[in-house]
């Protein structure tokens, strides 16, 4: 799949059939313009097909990247780049794996994922809206649904406590830069 953005005008065509059914390339045509000039740049590039066999018959495409040749599902074409790449090339993570490192966003995830696991209508909980406990759905035991609530208690205080350093560190941060006054 690809991911365009910015792109005006987009386009393709297949050639070089490796048989009747399958291309060996995929010729990538489109126009991109740039916000900042306005100026407008023609592309048109081959993308390398490969096809895998799959376990129940039939075959998957996959796309060669352009710029490093891996095997990849999908291309990218981030702002302000020129080229379509893969993930690897354009540096582009997982949003679960941009939160890691961040005590703040991981007590925030906990949170979440401890609502939704007491939770049976399915609602999407942030931890700073206002404190409301997943009442106990029929049929879930006490004991299992006290623990599932005690979990959500300890996640929200974790995140707050994550909240409040974070906010700790920046006072401090803002202090140092102040300008002292004479």
């Amino acid at each position: 799949m690809l991911a365009p953005a910015r792109a005006t005008s987009a386009g393709h065509h297949i050639t070089d059939d490796v048989d009747e059914t399958r291309a060996a390339r995929f010729q990538l045509i489109y126009t991109s313009t740039s916000t900042r000039t306005g100026e407008t740049t023609e592309h048109e590039y081959p993308v390398r097909l490969e096809y895998a066999a799959c376990h129940f018959g039939g075959v998957r495409p996959w796309f060669r990247c352009p710029a490093c040749s891996e095997r990849v599902g999908k291309l990218y074409l981030p702002p302000r780049r020129e080229r379509f790449a893969c993930r690897d090339c354009y540096d582009i993570g997982y949003t679960l794996s941009r939160r890691s490192g961040d005590p703040v966003k991981e007590a925030e995830l906990r949170y979440r994922r401890a609502f939704a696991k007491a939770d049976a209508d399915d609602r999407r909980a942030h931890p700073n809206t206002e404190p409301y406990l997943p009442e106990r759905p029929p049929g879930r035991p006490f004991d299992h649904h006290a623990e599932l609530l005690e979990d959500v208690h300890d996640a929200h205080a974790e995140y707050h406590d994550a909240l409040q350093e974070h906010l700790r560190s920046l006072d401090e941060l803002l202090e140092k830069r102040a300008p002292q006054s004479v």
